[in-house]
């Protein structure tokens, strides 16, 4: 069940750039769509040599993609944003540990009805890329993994733009909170 809601999903976050991406018209399209790519890497090394006041010696790294598609018309605004960011630490006394582990895709599609009513759906998925673990716990302990525990959300309400720099929206939200493997660990309550 988990795996059908979860393609289900990722196809609903997908659809538009999937649909809108087969027009025809090339230069309508460009001008339709805002699309954008950014990436990021940080490495930073500590390294302590005769220090009196003590310290580790440390490496750690992340990596960040922010990936964004936006149509924008007269009558419609459909945004989709994915968010993917990983990072690890090596401490001199300690093993690699992961520092930063996130996946967050959400999609929101806006009616544009009146300037100050427009309708909206969106929707949502969080989780991450690799297994997180308990290091107080001896040995340590998993306590996360790949899709496990995963966010989905969804939500519904009215938008309110007042100028080009802002706008808000308000509405209801519904978030499901799924866990296979690790579903002690109190994600869920089952």
């Amino acid at each position: 069940m988990k795996k059908i809601c979860f393609k289900i999903f990722i196809f609903l976050l997908f659809f538009p750039v999937i649909v809108f991406s087969e027009e025809n018209n090339q230069k309508e399209q460009e001008k339709i769509w805002k699309k954008s790519f950014i990436t990021g890497l940080t490495i930073s090394q500590i390294s302590y040599n005769n220090w009196v006041k003590g310290g580790e010696n440390a490496v750690s790294w992340d990596g960040s993609i922010d990936i964004m598609f936006e149509k924008d018309t007269e009558k419609l605004n459909w945004n989709t944003t994915g968010k993917f960011r990983f990072g690890q630490t090596k401490q001199e006394k300690l093993g690699i540990r992961k520092t930063v582990d996130k996946i967050d895709l959400s999609s929101v599609y806006t009616y544009k009805y009146k300037r100050g009513l427009n309708p909206f759906f969106g929707a949502a998925l969080l989780t991450q890329f690799a297994k997180g673990y308990d290091y107080k716990k001896i040995p340590r302990l998993a306590k996360s993994d790949f899709a496990d525990p995963i966010y989905l959300e969804q939500s519904t309400g009215a938008g309110f733009i007042f100028n080009s720099s802002f706008r808000t929206r308000i509405g209801i939200a519904v978030r499901e909170i799924m866990a296979n493997n690790y579903a002690y660990v109190g994600y869920t309550d089952d």
